[in-house]
C-alpha cells in the first residue's frame, strides 16, 4: 500500500474531538491515549498484514496446514488487537463529561 494511501487512512483526532465537543485538556489526554495505542498496535498490525498475505497464499496454492496455521495466527494477531482497542476505550470514556458521551444510534436496540 502506497504510503500516501496509508497516511489518508489515519484519522485525525480533530474530528472526533469536534464531535464529542472536548475541551484542550480533554483532547490533549485523548492524543495521548490514541498514541499510545497506536504505538503498542504498530508491530500487531505490520503482524496481521503479513499473516493476510501467508493466509492468502496459502489459500492459492490449496495447502490445507499452512491455511489452518495461517488462520490461527492471524485469529491470535487480531486478538491481541482487539485487546489494544479495549485497553483504551475506557480510559477515553473516562474522560468524558456524561454530556459528551455519545448518544446510541435508534436503530442499534
Amino acid at each position: 500500500m502506497p504510503l500516501q494511501t496509508r497516511l489518508q487512512r489515519v484519522r485525525p483526532i480533530g474530528a472526533p474531538a469536534e464531535r464529542l465537543k472536548l475541551n484542550e485538556d480533554q483532547r490533549q489526554e485523548l492524543e495521548s491515549i490514541v498514541s499510545a495505542a497506536r504505538e503498542e498496535a504498530a508491530s500487531v498490525s505490520g503482524q496481521i498484514r503479513k499473516q493476510r498475505v501467508t493466509l492468502a497464499d496459502a489459500m492459492i496454492e490449496n495447502q490445507a496446514d499452512r491455511i489452518d496455521f495461517a488462520t490461527k495466527s492471524y485469529a491470535e494477531q487480531a486478538e491481541q488487537m482487539a485487546g489494544i482497542e479495549v485497553k483504551a476505550f475506557p480510559k477515553v470514556w473516562a474522560l468524558l463529561k456524561s454530556n459528551q458521551h455519545p448518544k446510541p444510534h435508534p436503530h442499534s436496540s
